[in-house]
């Protein structure tokens, strides 16, 4: 089984339109530290745009959810099923070389 190499993190922009300095900064470092992989920073269109094509059914809940962290927990997962690859939260500090986590990761999980 392989994991493709794409990085996920979300930034809804919806209450605050631009990132702040400190977090575009941690999320720079993901993206330097790992070079050879892809970068996607999801923001809340895409993120509605998602769960319309790929979770229809899930499309009402989604929107109803009270608070904007219900709405980043859920899409996480939306993203890393229907794309595949790693997530990890805005403020996180990057991951040198996130593929050799994969073996670690990889024995946790039975198909």
């Amino acid at each position: 089984m392989a994991i493709p190499k794409i990085i996920h993190q979300v930034w809804e922009g919806r209450t605050e339109p631009c990132m702040p300095t400190r977090l575009q900064i941690l999320a720079r470092t993901w993206r330097e530290q790992n070079p050879d992989w892809e970068y996607h920073l999801w923001n809340g269109e895409e993120m509605d745009e998602l769960v319309e094509k790929h979770f229809p059914e899930y499309l009402s809940m989604y929107r109803s959810f009270p608070y904007n962290v219900q709405r980043w927990d859920t899409i996480r997962y939306m993203i890393l099923y229907v794309y595949g690859g790693v997530y990890t939260d805005t403020p996180a500090y990057f991951l040198p070389a996130a593929e050799r986590l994969f073996p670690l990761l990889l024995s946790f999980l039975r198909i």
